[in-house]
């Protein structure tokens, strides 16, 4: 290209974070107490099964506290929300004490 710039879908010049190179896997941290966790690609993520303190899922090859994720039904987290709202405020206030934390719930549009 004339301006030495890559197309947007070139990645051969973009900047990859010092933790993570092409040849490094992803490895996430997947709560024991997770029924049904998610599966992920195995080419690109190496998963661990462990206890977490906080969340479901974390990046294991990152720095303690760095990124949690916690998972949540929508029958679950409207029960968290309503009738449990204590306990959802204590985990709130674990999930901030993260750099990247996020509460993702999982429903079909026709819920």
């Amino acid at each position: 290209m004339p301006n030495g710039r890559g197309s947007v879908g070139d990645r051969s010049r973009t900047a990859s974070p010092k933790w993570r190179t092409r040849s490094t896997k992803l490895k996430v941290a997947v709560d024991t107490r997770e029924k049904n966790p998610l599966i992920f690609n195995p080419d690109r993520v190496n998963t661990v099964r462990r206890t977490l303190k906080v969340g479901d899922y974390g990046l294991a090859n990152l720095p303690h506290g760095v990124v949690v994720l916690e998972r949540k039904s929508l029958p679950d987290a409207v029960r968290a929300v309503t009738t449990d709202m204590r306990r959802f405020r204590d985990e709130l206030k674990k999930l901030s004490l993260f750099c990247a934390a996020a509460i993702v719930i999982e429903a079909d549009f026709s819920d």
